[in-house]
């Protein structure tokens, strides 16, 4: 199809010149850098005491492993599989995750070049390995085994070195053998199996109540305990010489391992005697004075049955911890597991995973309170709803921001986070970046996301200026419940339900400068806030503004607005609010704009526009466009037959227009009309004698469909055959939606003319159009008496009627003349002229030049990629190699989850990324930041970040510090070839080892090779290191002495074989690897493998791992 469209010349490829290839490359980059916030649908939780790592398991299949700040890993199991179970190897870096499909995976944490990442090293599945359902598993005490609970009560085991499936199997005969013999024949799945603490022992707990202590020594069972109620959970107290066992009528029962006869207690059932609900989960710790325990649920069935609870109890201290969300697992933090020995657990800290949100409890701390997360925010307690970035935050404002955000935050524990593994290595960011987040219950959240971790530095309620209580803190509400039994705390900041959805705050605009907020809501409540270090006693003034007037027969059926709280209030510290602007009808607020130095704010709804002077507290300008023309809407979706017989109509069209002047070949009217607005529209407004018409441009080349400008004498309309487009549908005048304000803009531009610059304000809907306003300011002394004008002076109306999502100004530079980017760049715009506005619609991209608002660059986006814009933005690329140069380029995200760079003015595609996938909640809710990153949620509760940046790429940049000799090395078996490819472990000779790195088969020495000999013919060698010499091949009859250059080889009697030896080359050290597969007399294959380390002097090699090899002259064995 390009070939038939470049032959009628449709489609031109132009060739960047190399050195532009080569910036390009400096500039640009796609790259997926972090997440932040909560993993979406978490399914399971593991612990690493030794390295003080955490990992979480998600039904999607994600991997996630914390330690401190800053480190973080992460991985993603093949197919989507969701993760059931996560098990530490404790002090490896390694970890095994059993899927939901019965498949188990081994994890390694791998350090390259300073930093870390979590790696799969090998798969097993289940339907080809024979591995049953597996349904309860656990670590072996040496960390080489994973023992296994498996379908039909038997236990499996896994070799982790090698990552197979042992054939040693413990059936279930074996296993009950002492169990009554009611249950002996179907005692149930398998609902635990656990590791003796300091034993080669395990616990094999059935569905039924039966458990087992099985001896791996004696490969026995030596004691079998059994419970009338149905089995939950089993726990070993520190030491093993007793355990606990959980039940699903709420209670528990302490044994003595030793005395499987009777417990040592009778059952208990904490909130007994009336019926409760399963314990799933209990832990005993024991610490000084008095010993912890810890469980979920097991509340009463009748009053408390619908809570999700973990209860905390030590001595006399009882508390319920109340959660919103169902409790997925829970673990306990000690002291005791983090030393060499330690005769006590000394736990200090309990964290808990729910479905919604991560929690962390210091047990250490009076009244246990929570520690502030530092990640795994619960970014979602309110639904989010909009969200915006500033980057190069202020210092001075920083740090007041930070200052009051640590009031809020001091009710939470002063000790340091306990999960501190691994060693962070990032480098100081270069500015202070903000992410604000504003939420359906009408709070405003901003979050450091300078660095990898995003935690949050300060809240902002707007719910108590509309008279709602704001939310108490844990501990007041602990006080106010002490008196209730059984002892319930609230805790955590998931909050499911909202007070009035009418609160939600659908945008924001701020001004670090000023230090002015503007917040628009649900309901068309506009607050503005500045920023105070002290609280305050404030009566808000409200101010209303109808956009819809009486004659526009318009009748208003949905919510009444909120109502302000009246009188005087006290406001904390922060930001405060100055006023409220309350809009009529009370719709939602779809666009912003705040404009400091004007003291001008632009609210679009639905129904309209408004200009506000928030310094005198009125109103300045207000537009309806339910009734607006040009409410015409092209058709979204275009077939490629359509699309073939409108590029052969084109064609037809330049054909017919050639008799006119050869440079103005197939002249066709742009699809945009702009008119200058008559006088008598306003009587504010100068007259312009410009006449409205048509404007004309040349047919654009290339491909990205670029125009240029048209020359003096070009063809007339009434003599250019016209652009045949896709017939446009003309719209109901009724259609909301088409009326939508989708985005507005403050720009100082030259509008009237090229001499004078002059305020502006820029508004474009859903319809297609552009209206155009000036802004007359009074002069600085008479700022406070004078009131400010708006005049719409210009309107564009696209033809294809395509909503507007973006407008911007930029100077002869492409620098955008909007705050963000002059504080980004550090430097004002040029305002001496060559003014261009950059004008985004969902299907076209266009530039005209200013202030005649000719048409200078097209982009038909839809029309040649079929998807539809959603979000665009002006974006700053410095390169990251001379931070001197800086571009500013278009990006923008399609509706298809792909991301677009186009250079300005040119229109040129730069870069094309898929980053966040197809689902419509990633793209409504994404943003592009100035410094070229971008912020999408991939779920309801977690933000993908990304960047468009070669310079800007933030990621995590950790290491986890093993120790030497602490992680066992790996035999596993190749996938391909079925050989066993041993783990390389560090040389053993120093000054070699002080030389030598060989890491995934790489040697970075150059006096290091590796060698790979496959004799199966295969090319295992790939990345072999220098080389000095071609491939050797030789085949050799059986008994016969092969020679391959300096290498020599006695074959075998019974053997036939072929060895490939490639890259070899004199060096004075030398790893090899050998794989050799000889065929047997009766058919079969024997395979081998070996690896060596040498010293060479003549730079032959010696072959190992086969049959009667002769070692070759000159080789010296290491």
């Amino acid at each position: 199809m390009d070939s038939v469209l470049r032959k009628f010349r449709l489609r031109k490829e132009r060739r960047e010149s190399e050195a532009r290839q080569k910036l390009k490359k400096e500039l640009f980059a796609f790259n997926s850098c972090v997440g932040h916030g909560f993993p979406s649908k978490p399914s399971a939780l593991a612990y690493d005491p030794k390295l003080k790592l955490l990992a979480i398991g998600t039904k999607s299949g994600d991997v996630l492993v914390c330690g401190a700040p800053g480190v973080e890993f992460s991985g993603k199991q093949a197919g989507n599989t969701g993760v059931s179970q996560i098990n530490f190897l404790p002090g490896q870096g390694r970890l095994v995750t059993v899927a939901s499909d019965n498949s188990v995976h081994l994890w390694q944490i791998n350090e390259t070049d300073g930093h870390a990442t979590l790696s799969l090293v090998k798969s097993l599945s289940g339907s080809s390995s024979g591995l049953k359902t597996i349904h309860a598993c656990c670590v072996s005490l040496n960390g080489d085994q994973l023992i296994l609970g498996v379908d039909g009560g038997s236990i499996q085991f896994i070799d982790i070195l090698s990552f197979k499936l042992s054939s040693r199997v413990i059936h279930l005969e074996a296993i009950v053998t002492h169990a009554p013999e009611e249950v002996r024949s179907n005692p149930g799945n398998i609902i635990a199996v656990l590791q003796h603490p300091s034993a080669h022992k395990f616990l094999v707990g059935y569905n039924r109540g039966v458990i087992v202590l099985w001896d791996d020594n004696s490969n026995s069972p030596t004691h079998t305990y059994n419970t009338s109620q149905q089995l939950e959970s089993v726990s070993f107290f520190r030491g093993g010489n007793e355990f606990l066992s959980v039940h699903s009528d709420g209670s528990y029962v302490i044994w003595g391992a030793a005395d499987a006869a009777r417990p040592k207690d009778l059952a208990s059932t904490p909130y007994g005697p009336f019926p409760c609900k399963a314990i799933n989960k209990m832990v005993w710790k024991s610490a000084k004075p008095e010993p912890f325990t810890i469980f979920s649920g097991g509340m009463p069935r009748a009053s408390h049955g619908d809570r999700n609870t973990v209860t905390i109890m030590q001595g006399s201290s009882h508390v319920v911890l109340d959660l919103t969300s169902k409790v997925i697992d829970f673990a306990v933090l000690c002291g005791g597991d983090e030393v060499e020995s330690s005769d006590f657990d000394d736990p200090h800290s309990l964290v808990i995973l729910t479905e919604e949100e991560f929690i962390a409890i210091d047990l250490t701390s009076e009244g246990w309170l929570t520690y502030n997360l530092p990640y795994l925010h619960s970014i979602h307690s309110s639904a989010i709803l909009s969200a915006a970035h500033v980057s190069n935050v202020p210092e001075s404002f920083w740090n007041k921001l930070q200052e009051v955000g640590a009031r809020q935050l001091s009710g939470h524990s002063t000790q340091d986070w306990p999960i501190s593994g691994g060693y962070n290595n990032s480098t100081k960011p270069e500015s202070h970046d903000l992410l604000m987040t504003s939420h359906e219950d009408g709070s405003v959240k901003f979050w450091d996301v300078s660095t990898t971790s995003m935690h949050l530095i300060y809240k902002l309620s707007t719910s108590g200026i509309f008279g709602f209580e704001t939310h108490q803190s844990d501990l007041t509400k602990s006080q106010e419940l002490e008196d209730e039994w059984p002892p319930f705390r609230k805790i955590g900041s998931y909050d499911p339900y909202s007070d009035d959805p009418q609160l939600g705050i659908q945008k924001i605009a701020i001004c670090c400068q000023s230090e002015t907020l503007v917040l628009g809501g649900t309901a068309g409540q506009i607050i503005v806030l500045k920023f105070a270090q002290t609280s305050q006693k404030l009566d808000i003034q409200v101010s209303s503004v109808s956009i819809v007037a009486d004659s526009d027969n318009y009748v208003w059926k949905g919510h009444d607005p909120l109502t302000v709280r009246s009188g005087e209030t006290n406001y904390p510290a922060g930001f405060q609010p100055q006023g409220v602007i309350q809009l009529y009808p009370p719709s939602l607020c779809k666009s912003l704009a705040l404009q400091t130095d004007w003291k001008l704010l632009a609210i679009g709804t639905a129904f309209g526009y408004a200009v506000f002077d928030y310094h005198q507290n009125k109103q300045v300008y207000t537009k309806c466009t339910l009734n607006a023309p040009g409410g015409r809407a092209a058709p979204r979706r275009r077939s490629l037959r359509r699309s073939i017989r409108e590029s052969f109509r084109r064609l037809r069209g330049r054909r017919a227009g050639q008799h006119h002047k050869a440079e103005h070949r197939g002249a066709r009217t742009v699809e945009v009309k702009v008119e200058e607005i008559p006088a008598e529209q306003a009587s504010t407004q100068r007259k312009d004698t410009d006449n409205a018409g048509q404007i004309e441009a040349a047919p654009s080349t290339g491909a990205g469909d670029n125009s240029s400008p048209p020359s003096p004498s070009g063809a007339s309309p009434s003599t250019s055959p016209k652009h045949v487009e896709a017939k446009a549908e003309p719209r109901s005048s009724e259609d909301v939606t088409t009326s939508i304000a989708r985005c507005i803009y403050f720009a100082d531009t030259f509008l009237l003319n090229a001499q004078e610059h002059s305020a502006t304000l820029w508004v474009g809907t859903n319809a297609g159009t552009v209206f155009i306003h000036q802004i007359v300011l009074p002069s600085g002394d008479h700022r406070d008496t004078e009131s400010v004008t708006c005049i719409l002076a210009k309107e564009i109306q696209l033809r294809h009627g395509a909503p507007v999502i973006l407008v911007s100004v930029v100077d002869r530079t492409m620098l955008p003349i909007s705050e963000p980017h002059v504080l980004e760049q550090g430097k004002s715009p040029d305002m001496s002229g060559g003014h261009q506005v950059v004008i985004c619609s969902e299907e076209q991209f266009k530039i005209f030049s200013l202030p005649n608002l000719k048409p200078s660059t097209k982009y038909k986006f839809t029309a040649r990629d079929g998807t539809k814009v959603q979000k665009a933005n002006i974006i700053s690329f410095k390169s990251k190699s001379d931070e001197n140069y800086v571009e500013h380029d278009l990006a923008c995200l399609t509706n298809s989850g792909y991301i677009y760079v186009f250079n300005v003015p040119q229109l040129r595609n730069q870069l094309k990324g898929n980053g966040i996938g197809l689902e419509a909640s990633c793209v409504n809710s994404g943003l592009f930041t100035v410094d070229g990153e971008g912020f999408f949620l991939k779920s309801a509760s977690e933000y993908a970040r990304l960047s468009l940046s070669a310079r800007r790429i933030t990621r995590p940049m950790c290491t986890i510090g093993l120790a030497e000799g602490t992680r066992l090395p790996l035999c596993l078996e190749d996938a391909e070839s079925g050989s066993a490819a041993q783990e390389q472990q560090p040389v053993t000779d120093a000054a070699v080892a002080e030389r030598t790195a060989v890491a995934n088969g790489i040697v970075d020495d150059p006096d290091v090779v590796l060698l790979h000999h496959n004799a199966s013919g295969d090319d295992d060698s790939k990345a072999a290191g220098p080389t000095t010499s071609n491939d050797v091949d030789a085949t050799g009859a059986p008994g016969e002495m092969v020679s391959l250059g300096t290498v020599k080889m006695q074959m075998s009697e019974s053997s036939s074989s072929s060895v490939v030896v490639r890259n070899v080359t004199s060096s004075r050290t030398v790893v090899t690897k050998t794989t050799v597969s000889r065929t047997t007399d009766d058919g079969g294959t024997v395979t081998e493998t070996s690896t060596d380390i040498q010293h060479m002097n003549t730079g032959q090699v010696r072959l190992s791992g086969s049959e009667n090899l002769v070692p070759a002259d000159g080789v010296q064995e290491h």
